[in-house]
């Protein structure tokens, strides 16, 4: 364990100072960030309030309490997971180690929803319905009922931890009653509520990371985040198969598949397009690409695919 030289000191930015260097030279991507985020959970106050009272000297039990989520981020916990909670779409969402941390590159996959309900309007009135599939924190799910006041959300996880963390942001955000949440793995999960359910938007952000990739990411994710919901097979796209194969009878007719992707994704899922198309039986549904939308570092994030009438 390392010993700050802060604990034996009294002022709030001289801790807070040695942090961020200590922050640094462990190769914390954001040290000084995380640092004002943990000793502003300890102090309860914003992080502008610790350069203003910089000369605020520390209680013995702040010391200590932040010596321990210090060293916590020292071991590369995410800050996410050691104060319990992360932003998304503007609403903040409680996390642990059963679900993954909410990235903005995700908010594309709600824009893309909401963005696409207005057509929906246009061709038929009523409740938007969607579904999501795998979905953690809820953040997907929550952000959709939060945004769209007249829609009606299924949820699954095949994890019953994420699925009470998923709940308790829906009652949260005043969405509970307009979100069904369901235990099972994919559209399994739906089977046991004994109606036919038909969506207007199937929403993932699935596992998508190949296990060969798996030992270079950060180690953030690797050593803290749930596996299952990052690694999805030997090439990454075990997940989208079984979505692919069950989607077409669960949404409506032009109903949208709007799923976040790997970086170098894109011409793997057309190709999967493709593939189910070849396979669709008679009278049966197949799919045609919509559009790809690229996140703010111009990377193909989220692709949007639709049933065939």
């Amino acid at each position: 364990m390392i010993i700050f030289k802060w604990a034996l000191l009294l002022n709030t930015r001289e801790a807070l100072n040695e942090t961020i260097g200590r922050f640094k030279d462990a190769g914390i991507d954001s040290p000084r960030l995380d640092a004002e985020l943990l000793l502003g959970n300890v102090l309860n106050c914003k992080t502008i309030d610790l350069c203003v009272n910089g000369e605020q000297e520390l209680a013995a039990g702040n010391k200590a309490r932040f010596n321990e989520l210090a060293q916590r981020r020292l071991n590369h916990e995410p800050v996410q997971y050691i104060l319990g909670r992360a932003e998304f779409m503007s609403l903040e969402f409680a996390v642990n180690e059963n679900t993954l941390i909410p990235r903005p590159e995700t908010e594309f996959v709600v824009e893309s929803v909401l963005s696409a309900a207005n057509q929906i309007r246009q061709k038929r009135p009523g409740r938007i319905t969607a579904i999501d599939l795998g979905t953690g924190s809820g953040n997907i799910a929550v952000s959709i009922a939060v945004m769209l006041k007249d829609s009606e959300v299924y949820a699954c996880d095949i994890s019953h931890g994420a699925l009470d963390i998923a709940r308790a942001n829906a009652k949260r955000h005043g969405v509970l009653n307009r979100i069904t949440f369901c235990c099972g793995d994919l559209f399994e999960a739906f089977n046991g509520l004994g109606k036919d359910i038909t969506a207007d938007f199937i929403t993932s952000n699935p596992p998508y990371v190949a296990e060969a990739e798996l030992g270079k990411l950060q180690p953030e994710i690797v050593k803290y985040e749930p596996m299952g919901a990052l690694v999805g097979g030997a090439d990454g796209l075990a997940v989208y198969r079984n979505i692919f194969r069950d989607a077409a009878k669960w949404l409506k007719g032009d109903g949208r598949l709007i799923l976040e992707i790997g970086e170098t994704q894109l011409n793997d899922l057309k190709a999967l397009i493709n593939e189910t198309n070849a396979n669709v039986a008679a009278g049966g549904h197949g799919f045609k690409f919509v559009e790809a939308v690229k996140d703010l570092q111009g990377i193909d994030r989220v692709v949007i695919v639709e049933r065939d009438s």
